[in-house]
């Protein structure tokens, strides 16, 4: 008796054990991933940009990229994609697949300063290559953790009218109408692409995984910066607009584009305003996150 006693207490020593090493792993992963994100942030600023207005479109993907790393190590350390919504990795596949297939062709809709040239793209390119591994692992090796119950928000039928409306609304800024609605494409997927997961979140109610709050609010905060790039740039996409040595020479007309760049990300900042409003509310109280349930 004293001998399956002993076996017991040393089970739970040995469980104890491990459970500490993998929250320990977790931490050091996690402020690395934090300090090496500075340091290549600090980097880029200094050496690899001009560090003027453009350079906010490249910093937008950074954060992006990063919240999805975020995202990839809490699968990797609590060995579960509960609360992470399929759909909505999907449909970030696919727009930032659409986005690439035009930024790494056409130059329209860069940054205009050297970021443009490889760290913006490199930016999306992280951040797919991060959402086909989540997507791996979600439909594979941890599929058993999956909460594909709570994920019932259907998006994807929006896939045809949104290229339907990049055809007829879009910029020129590529001088392409291949590029050009690809690129619009993206944009229109991208307004929907994280509501499946705010849904997921606000359906599942309670506490919040830390890092998958993370993931919400720093993908918010990509829309955010690609905003203000946009609200200076928008002018530019009316047809007729000229600009020489810094100065507006004619504004151009029919300026549909523009405007639409602007709507679909204020709506992208409205749809995450909530999580946000909870998210900051939880941080300034030193609490866990959490969301009112939503009866569905």
């Amino acid at each position: 008796m004293a001998n399956a006693m002993d076996f017991v207490h040393e089970s739970h020593d040995s469980k104890d054990k491990a459970l500490c090493s993998v929250n320990m792993g977790e931490k050091v992963a996690i402020s690395t991933a934090y300090g090496s994100f500075f340091v290549s942030f600090v980097y880029i600023a200094m050496h690899m940009s001009d560090r003027d207005a453009s350079t906010s479109l490249s910093i937008s993907t950074a954060v992006q990229a990063f919240g999805f790393l975020l995202l990839t190590l809490k699968v990797k350390y609590s060995k579960s994609v509960a609360g992470i919504s399929s759909k909505t990795l999907e449909m970030y596949s696919i727009v930032l697949f659409l986005r690439l297939c035009s930024t790494c062709v056409k130059s329209g809709y860069i940054p205009v300063d050297r970021t443009g040239d490889h760290v913006y793209q490199l930016g999306d390119v992280a951040s797919l290559m991060l959402c086909i591994q989540l997507l791996y692992k979600m439909h594979r090796s941890l599929n058993h953790t999956y909460q594909k119950e709570h994920d019932t928000m259907h998006i994807m039928p929006c896939i045809p009218p949104a290229l339907l409306l990049a055809m007829v609304c879009h910029g020129h800024l590529n001088r392409s109408f291949c590029f050009d609605t690809l690129w619009f494409f993206s944009l229109y997927l991208e307004t929907i692409a994280m509501l499946p997961q705010l849904f997921m979140l606000t359906k599942l109610g309670g506490e919040v995984e830390n890092l998958t709050s993370h993931f919400v609010v720093l993908v918010c905060a990509a829309k955010f910066f690609a905003w203000v790039f946009w609200f200076q740039g928008y002018p530019e996409l009316a047809i007729g607009y000229v600009e020489a040595d810094d100065v507006v020479v004619d504004w151009g007309h029919s300026n549909y584009g523009g405007y639409a760049i602007i709507v679909c990300y204020s709506l992208q900042l409205l749809g995450s305003a909530d999580f946000v409003y909870y998210y900051l509310k939880a941080g300034i109280s030193q609490t866990v996150m959490s969301l009112p349930e939503m009866e569905v």
